[in-house]
């Protein structure tokens, strides 16, 4: 006869958690934390930046979403500049641009122009478009 207790589902209800790092909840939880080093494919990015700027301009948007799209990709060019770009400071201000787009009525998934770079910059930085609302 064993002596082992069965298997039984255990259930957690967390209301909210800041973590600067992964966080692993539960009983066997695992988490695994994925660095993206954004310095590494620096002209990259800056290429899709260009390419996103570049779609914003020919994107017939009200003049106001088109320069808030424009002031975010401005910051998203300075923190590509700094030696050590963040990648949460990526994904926020991608969030923002979606956030801006989806208001105006963008779809981006029927947008292939603006789609393409937002999808190339996630990529670089590890952002989810997921999380970014955009699919």
């Amino acid at each position: 006869m064993s002596t082992k207790a069965p298997f039984m589902n255990h259930g957690v209800n967390i209301g909210s958690i800041t973590s600067s790092g992964p966080v692993a909840v539960g009983e066997g939880a695992t988490a695994t934390l994925y660095v993206t080093q954004i310095s590494e494919h620096r002209e990259e990015l800056v290429a899709a930046l260009d390419q996103l700027r570049e779609a914003l301009s020919r994107t017939g948007l009200d003049r106001g979403t088109r320069r808030a799209c424009e002031e975010y990709v401005e910051s998203l060019e300075a923190e590509a500049r700094k030696e050590q770009p963040d990648p949460a400071i990526f994904g926020t201000i991608l969030g923002r641009v979606a956030s801006h787009l989806r208001s105006a009525g963008v779809v981006l998934r029927e947008t292939l122009a603006l789609r393409q770079p937002i999808e190339t910059i996630a990529g670089l930085v590890g952002t989810s478009l997921t999380l970014l609302k955009l699919w």
